[in-house]
C-alpha cells in the first residue's frame, strides 16, 4: 500500500512538468505543448525562487518607476492647467472683443443709459456673453479636476 501511493505521488509528479515548444512556420512563432515539426525548439523554463536581494532590487526598480510615473503625471496635468488658463484668457479677450463690437451699434441716452434701435441686439449680447461664460466655466471645472488628481497625486 505505502509503495503505491509512493509510486503514484511519483508518476503525478512527472507528470506535471510538460515540454514546452517554440515554432517558426512562414515567419510566424508559436508556443505549445506538443512538437509542431522538425524544427520545434524545447524552451526551458528556470523557475527558481529569486533571492532576497534580487526580490528587493526589483522592488527599487518597481518604486523608482512608479514614483517617476507619478511625477509624470503631476507635470502634465500642470501643463494641462496652463494651457487651459490660456484658452481662458484668450476666451474672455474674444468676449471682450465682441461684446465692445455690438456695444458700438448702442448709443447712451442722456440719463446714462444704453440703448439701441436695432431690434434683439441687447439679446444677443446676453446670448454672446452667457456663451463665452458657459465655456469659461468648463474650462475652470476642467482645471478644478486636474488640481483635484494633482492632490491626489501628491498623497
Amino acid at each position: 500500500m505505502r509503495s503505491a501511493v509512493i509510486l503514484l505521488g511519483l508518476m503525478l509528479a512527472l507528470s506535471v512538468k510538460a515540454d514546452i515548444y517554440k515554432c517558426t512556420v512562414n515567419g510566424n512563432t508559436s508556443f505549445s505543448d506538443q512538437p509542431c515539426g522538425k524544427q520545434a525548439e524545447i524552451i526551458e523554463i528556470d523557475s527558481r525562487k529569486p533571492d532576497q536581494q534580487a526580490v528587493q532590487n526589483q522592488q527599487t526598480i518597481t518604486q523608482r518607476f512608479r514614483e517617476e510615473s507619478r511625477v509624470n503625471q503631476v507635470h502634465a496635468l500642470k501643463r494641462r492647467n496652463d494651457e487651459l488658463s490660456s484658452r481662458i484668457e484668450r476666451l474672455q479677450q474674444d468676449r471682450q472683443t465682441e461684446l465692445n463690437q455690438l456695444r458700438q451699434r448702442t448709443y447712451t441716452t442722456e440719463d446714462g443709459r444704453m440703448a439701441t434701435r436695432e431690434q434683439g441686439l441687447f439679446e444677443q449680447m446676453d446670448r454672446v456673453d452667457a456663451e463665452y461664460q458657459q465655456q469659461i466655466r468648463d474650462l475652470k471645472s476642467q482645471m478644478q479636476k486636474n488640481q483635484q488628481e494633482i492632490h491626489q497625486l501628491y498623497q
